[in-house]
């Protein structure tokens, strides 16, 4: 790149700075918000007393993170959601006494083979080691 084409690439950014609106990587969503984009990572951040987890979509332009949400979580695992497919979001708000966050969630899946964002949680041991099993459940 030369010094004239790299001068105005830097007075063009200097204008776009200017009016440019803040693009935060994280947001809390607002009812009807949405997100579509490709599911590349899940991160682990210290939030107040607790980690918490980010999903980060790859969007186009940007990278987009997402707060994990028990809603997400519950439906990533069931919808079997990979690393790399196409994921869309529209958050519905808050719901119960506990004010649960809700979710739509939809995947086009693109590769079969590619790692469970929310892998199925382990069953649970009892203190001799064996599965736990709820011989009460009437099915």
């Amino acid at each position: 790149m030369g010094q004239s084409e790299l001068e105005a690439r830097l007075d063009a950014m200097r204008k776009t700075i200017k009016t440019a609106d803040r693009q935060t990587d994280i947001g809390e969503p607002k009812e009807g918000d949405e997100i579509v984009g490709v599911i590349v990572a899940k991160r682990t951040v210290e939030f107040d007393d607790r980690d918490s987890a980010i999903y980060d979509f790859d969007i186009g332009d940007r990278t987009q993170g997402v707060w994990d949400s028990t809603d997400i979580s519950r439906q990533f695992s069931s919808l079997k959601v990979r690393f790399g497919d196409i994921v869309g979001l529209r958050y519905l708000g808050v719901a119960g006494k506990n004010m649960m966050k809700l979710f739509v969630v939809s995947v086009d899946h693109v590769d079969p083979e590619a790692e469970l964002v929310c892998p199925p949680p382990e069953p649970k041991k009892k203190g001799n080691g064996n599965v736990a099993v709820d011989d009460n459940v009437p099915f």
